[in-house]
């Protein structure tokens, strides 16, 4: 099923894998596709949540995106 979701998933954006300094990937892995399912998950759970909850809306994108990168990678 994951595999599923990461196939529409790279379709709609492409999937960038995770760098580090001490290992280059030059595509994907498992869990790059995994991570970037869980942030699609998430946003889309944060914009309804956003919808009913104003407090939501007084984080900023940058703040919203570099949670979601510690929760999600």
């Amino acid at each position: 099923m994951l595999t599923l979701m990461g196939t529409h998933l790279q379709k709609r954006e492409p999937i960038t894998p995770e760098q580090t300094a001490w290992y280059h990937k030059s595509e994907a892995t498992f869990h790059d596709v995994l991570a970037s399912i869980r942030v699609q998950i998430w946003k889309q759970q944060i914009n309804l949540t956003a919808a009913h909850d104003p407090a939501v809306r007084l984080l900023g994108s940058s703040v919203l995106d570099r949670l979601l990168f510690a929760a999600c990678f």
